[in-house]
């Protein structure tokens, strides 16, 4: 059996695609260089915004996905 089928999240395209988002995110603010002006600023803001809140929306649906699985038991 392939251990992503017994994991009911990972099964979900939008929880890799923003698993996948956060790494560029990542990647983004690691390398990216000073602020040179507004936009590069507002880019980096939006990025660590995404730094923040995508991990939290994933935990939340991983948390979402057990409670309800073991409210079914």
């Amino acid at each position: 059996m392939n251990t992503l089928s017994r994991n009911p999240d990972m099964n979900k395209p939008e929880i890799v695609r923003l698993l996948v988002l956060w790494f560029v995110v990542v990647v983004f603010l690691q390398t990216s260089p000073g602020s040179d002006g507004p936009i590069t600023m507002g880019i980096g803001l939006f990025a660590l915004a995404l730094f923040w809140i995508i991990p939290l929306y994933v935990l939340t649906s991983c948390l979402s996905t057990v409670m309800g699985g073991l409210r079914a038991k």
